[in-house]
């Protein structure tokens, strides 16, 4: 439950706003997007970049748990990125 509630909340804009754009063929949700809340890459049938008009709502939180391999060096580097 905790997982589709996150990527709702990533892709709520896009969920409205794809549909009704017949220009947009892939959308990519990337590390920045799911960090930063930056928008998602949006990309024509020829895999040009296409204007994502959407605002996320996303905020980005830490993650509850730390990735495989991650020690406590990694941890404080991104407490010091944020």
């Amino acid at each position: 439950r905790g997982l589709r509630s996150v990527v709702e909340d990533l892709l709520l804009d896009v969920m409205f706003e794809v549909p009704s754009r017949r220009d947009i063929a892939k959308c990519i949700v990337n590390l920045e997007t799911v960090r930063d809340g930056a928008p998602p890459e949006m990309y024509d049938a020829d895999g040009a970049t296409v204007a994502y008009l959407g605002v996320s709502n996303f905020v980005p939180s830490e993650p509850a748990v730390e990735p495989a391999g991650a020690d406590a060096d990694d941890a404080a580097k991104r407490q010091e990125v944020a």
